[in-house]
């Protein structure tokens, strides 16, 4: 399966056209752009924010692959078997239903998986936790937009998730080799309030199986601590709390 990213950025490209904020102003700076999100799988056929279609033939979207709407996204297989995630907007994750491990005809899991990281990071470690995205996977951010502070920040943490930040016009391998596993432990220090959790939450959130030990809860009651709720919330329901 050839996957070629003809756009990574947001619906509207990035730096979006007019937008006064900082961050696009930094990228306008600095010389950088990124067309609107589009994929182009074995050179026929294409996924956009508007969905699935062919490539200079009047044919039906995805002859030849096996293209399904799945809640936040587009579940692609090639006729070699080869398999694709798409997130299909911006600001959503994709949730592939139960049965999507074992499609029709058994293919494997994916391949390749292009996710809005921006907005959910979370939502890679779900999906490495349900077996759908496993080492050799090639995970890509996608729609790369004003969302994050930097583009040097969201490669710093795409690095901590085993993902890959690429440029309009690269293309994505199969699966990949397994990377170098992360330290065994990281410690994360500074200030009260200073967002230490929200840093070790964010380093985390591309691992299939975490525990949580929130030691903001108290005797009389874990749900009474605000941070731990808030915390809970940021990761989701996968993860294990120790309270």
């Amino acid at each position: 399966m050839d996957v070629q990213l003809l756009g990574t950025g947001g619906t509207e490209a990035w730096p979006r056209v007019g937008c006064p904020c900082a961050r696009c102003g930094r990228g306008r700076t600095a010389g950088r752009s990124r067309g609107a999100a589009l994929v182009v799988i074995d050179g026929k056929l294409r996924i956009g924010p508007t969905g699935p279609g062919s490539i200079g033939s009047p044919a039906p979207p995805g002859e030849g692959h096996q293209v399904v709407r799945i809640p936040g996204g587009w579940d692609v297989t090639a006729p070699d078997g080869g398999r694709l995630l798409a997130a299909a907007a911006p600001a959503g994750a994709v949730q592939p239903p139960d049965g999507a491990i074992q499609p029709p005809g058994g293919a494997r899991p994916y391949d390749v998986a292009l996710l809005d990281l921006t907005a959910d990071p979370f939502q890679l470690g779900e999906l490495r936790r349900r077996g759908l995205i496993r080492p050799g996977t090639a995970v890509a951010a996608w729609y790369v937009d004003d969302r994050v502070p930097g583009e040097s920040e969201l490669a710093r943490r795409c690095a901590l998730w085993g993902a890959s930040l690429p440029d309009d016009g690269d293309r994505l391998p199969g699966p990949v080799p397994l990377a170098a596993p992360p330290p065994a432990r990281t410690l994360v220090i500074g200030g009260a309030r200073s967002g230490k959790s929200g840093e070790a939450e964010l380093r985390l959130a591309g691992d299939a199986e975490v525990t949580y030990l929130a030691t903001g809860a108290t005797r009389t009651g874990p749900a009474g601590s605000p941070r731990t709720a808030h915390a809970g919330h940021r990761a989701g329901a996968a993860w294990r709390a120790l309270m």
